[in-house]
C-alpha cells in the first residue's frame, strides 16, 4: 500500500465533513494535529444544554452512566442510561450535585437570560434532607396499596414503585454507610449511540469541557458555521479557550437579545455584519446586529405589513405558514417599494403553503396595478422609474418542510435595474 504523504493527508481532511473528521481523530488519535491545522467547516452548530451540542445531523450528549452489579437495573435508570438524561454530578451516596452552575472556565460562556441566582440554587438540600425521604416513602407505600387492590396499572404501578425505590436507595445507603449497588461512568453518545466510556473521576462539566476541546479546540483558524441555533436554556457554554467562530446564519427563536452580548467573545470579527438572521422575538428587530444583516428570516406575525419595506436589511424572508398575509398585502408592500425607492437588490421573499395563494395574488396585482404591470410566464414586472423594475416571481419552496407542512411555495419581490 503506497503511503499518503502529509499534504494528501491535509486535502483529503479539508473534503471529510465535521463528524467524519472528529470519528477519524477518536479512532487515529496520531492524527490530531494535522486534522487541527486544516480549517473546519460546519454546516450546523447548536449547543442545546450544558451537556449536548449538535454538530451537522450528530446529536453529542455526555451524561452519567449507572451500571448495577446484580444486572438488576430498574426500568427508569435504563431509560435515562440510553438517552443520555443523568446531567447531574452525584455524590457518594448518589444524591445528585449542582456543582456545574458554579465553575467557570477559561472560554466558557454563560447564558441566563431569565436572570436565575444560582448561588440559590437549593434542589440539592431539598433532596438530601430528612422531608424528601418521607415524602417518598409516603409515595411508595401509596403505589403498593394500588397495586395490591388490582387492575389495569400494574405496569405503570411497577415502574413507578421502581422509579421510588431508585431514589430512596441514596438515603438508605446514607444511613448504613455502605456502597452504592451500582458503578458510575461517564458517557459520550452520538445521537443515543455509545461511542465512549470511562470512569465517573471527574466532573461532568470537566468531561464535558474536555470534550469540547477535543472536537472544536487548538485551531489557528476561526471555525465557519453555515447556521448557528442559539437555545433559550439556562446554561454554561463549555467552549475552548480562544475558539472564534465565523457564522453566517444565526437562529434565534424567541430569547432575549443579551444572550448574543454573551457570545460575542467567541464569535469572530469577520462574522459582522452577519450574512443572516432568523428570528422570531420582535425585541430583536432592533439590535444592531439584526438590523446590519444582509439577509433577515421572520414569522409573518412579527410586526404589522406596513412595516416590512421600512426594515433595512437588502433580502427578507417572511414566513407565512398560516396564512395570515392578504393578497392586498403584497400590493401594498410593492407600492411602498415604489414610493420610497428602496434600494436595487431589494427583495421580498414570503413562503406559505398554500399554492392557490400565487393566483389570488397575481389576480390581485393585474387588477390593481392594470397597465402598469406585464406579466409574462408566471412572472410580474411593475415599473419603479425610467430604468428600475420590480420583479414578481413565484415558485416550490425547497428549504422549509415540515410534518405540518411537507411542501410550501414562495412569491419573490425583487427591486432590479435595467430593462427587464
Amino acid at each position: 500500500m503506497t503511503p499518503v504523504s502529509y499534504d494528501s493527508l491535509k486535502t483529503i481532511i479539508r473534503y471529510m465533513n465535521a463528524n467524519q473528521r472528529f470519528d477519524l481523530v477518536r479512532k487515529c488519535p496520531s492524527l490530531k494535529n494535522i486534522e487541527k491545522k486544516v480549517p473546519l467547516t460546519l454546516d450546523f452548530l447548536s449547543v442545546e444544554s450544558s451537556y449536548a451540542t449538535r454538530i451537522n445531523g450528530t446529536w453529542m450528549n455526555i451524561s452519567l452512566y449507572k451500571h448495577y452489579h446484580d444486572g438488576n437495573t430498574p426500568k427508569i435508570v435504563q431509560e435515562y442510561n440510553e438517552e443520555g438524561f443523568f446531567h447531574h454530578d452525584i455524590d457518594r451516596w448518589g444524591f445528585e450535585t449542582p456543582s456545574d452552575r458554579f465553575v467557570k472556565t477559561p472560554g466558557d460562556v454563560i447564558l441566563n437570560p431569565s436572570g436565575e441566582n444560582w448561588d440559590e440554587y437549593d434542589e440539592h438540600d431539598e433532596y438530601y434532607g430528612m422531608g424528601k425521604e418521607l415524602e417518598l416513602q409516603s409515595d411508595l407505600k401509596k403505589v403498593k396499596l394500588e397495586m395490591e387492590s388490582g387492575g389495569s396499572r400494574h405496569d405503570e404501578l411497577k415502574n413507578r414503585m421502581e422509579e421510588i425505590e431508585s431514589q430512596l436507595l441514596s438515603y438508605s445507603c446514607r444511613e448504613k454507610n455502605t456502597d452504592l449497588p451500582y458503578d458510575t461512568f461517564i458517557q459520550c453518545c452520538f445521537n443515543r449511540r455509545k461511542v465512549e466510556m470511562v470512569q465517573y473521576t471527574r466532573k461532568l462539566y470537566e468531561a464535558m469541557k474536555y470534550f469540547m476541546n477535543r472536537i472544536l479546540g487548538g485551531r489557528r483558524d476561526p471555525i465557519y458555521v453555515k447556521k448557528f441555533y442559539v437555545c433559550q436554556s439556562n446554561q454554561i457554554i463549555r467552549f475552548p479557550e480562544g475558539v472564534k467562530l465565523n457564522i453566517r446564519k444565526v437562529i434565534q427563536h424567541s430569547i432575549n437579545p443579551i444572550i448574543l452580548d454573551a457570545l460575542s467573545p467567541v464569535i469572530d470579527e469577520k462574522s459582522y455584519p452577519c450574512k443572516h438572521f432568523d428570528i422570531s422575538n420582535p425585541d430583536l428587530l432592533n439590535q444592531p446586529f439584526t438590523r446590519n444583516a444582509e439577509e433577515l428570516t421572520m414569522s409573518s406575525f412579527l410586526i404589522g405589513f406596513e412595516k416590512w419595506s421600512t426594515l433595512p436589511n437588502r433580502k427578507v424572508n417572511i414566513l407565512d405558514l398560516y396564512g395570515f398575509i392578504k393578497p392586498e398585502n403584497y400590493y401594498e408592500v410593492i407600492k411602498q417599494l415604489i414610493e420610497i425607492r428602496k434600494r436595487v437588490g431589494t427583495c421580498f421573499k414570503f413562503i406559505f403553503a398554500k399554492v392557490y395563494i400565487i393566483k389570488d395574488v397575481f389576480d390581485l396585482l393585474k387588477e390593481r396595478f392594470g397597465n402598469g404591470i406585464k406579466m409574462d410566464e408566471g412572472r410580474a414586472v411593475v415599473k419603479m422609474g425610467s430604468w428600475y423594475n420590480i420583479i414578481i416571481t413565484h415558485g416550490v419552496e425547497n428549504s422549509i418542510a415540515t410534518p405540518y407542512n411537507p411542501r410550501s411555495w414562495y412569491i419573490k419581490i425583487e427591486v432590479v435595474e435595467g430593462e427587464v
